[in-house]
């Protein structure tokens, strides 16, 4: 089902006269969770002012960001473990665009896959049977706030972003990172 509403969502997204016409940068991400940890992963923003038909000056700079993200977590006894979150946000600048530091709010949704592999012996069946992996994994679909500062560094457009999900994976995430193309 999950995995249904993400290709659905990404094939709009992706068919849309609007995102043929939009300028989406891309860059690298790294987060730091109460939950989940140290992560990795890739954004991508794209300027949806010029096709929101809403006539309001609050909104004249709006734009939507995506992530993708995998959070490694610690693990006891040697297991292996992760944390794998796709996110959607509309964003709104409190801001003007122009200046060196833009402060901005939105909200979202996100998709999370956390799994926990284990290996284990087991000393009841025969040798030849061996060691046994069991993989345990619980996705959930939830809402989340954000704010975050969009500013450069070296003609570089960055941005740090705190986000705080509501529902779903109910972690606090500390996102930084460049857009690079």
């Amino acid at each position: 089902m999950v995995r249904c509403l993400t290709l659905a969502l990404s094939a709009v997204i992706i068919a849309s006269p609007a995102a043929g016409q939009s300028h989406v940068a891309l860059g690298p991400l790294v987060t730091l969770g109460d939950d989940s940890h140290f992560g990795l992963g890739a954004r991508a923003e794209m300027d949806l002012s010029d096709h929101l038909d809403i006539d309001h000056e609050f909104f004249r700079d709006v734009f939507g960001s995506a992530t993708a993200t995998y959070s490694f977590q610690d693990c006891r006894g040697g297991s292996g473990c992760g944390w794998l979150e796709l996110g959607g946000n509309l964003n709104v600048p409190v801001s003007r665009r122009t200046a060196d530091l833009v402060g901005y709010v939105g909200a979202g949704f996100h998709v999370v896959s956390a799994f926990r592999e284990e290996s284990f012996v087991d000393f009841r069946s025969s040798p030849s049977r061996g060691t046994w992996h069991r993989r345990h994994t619980d996705t959930s679909v939830g809402l989340n706030l954000i704010g975050g500062l969009q500013f450069e560094v070296e003609a570089t457009p960055a941005f740090v972003e705190g986000k705080l999900g509501l529902s779903g994976a109910s972690q606090f995430l500390l996102s930084t990172g460049v857009m690079l193309w």
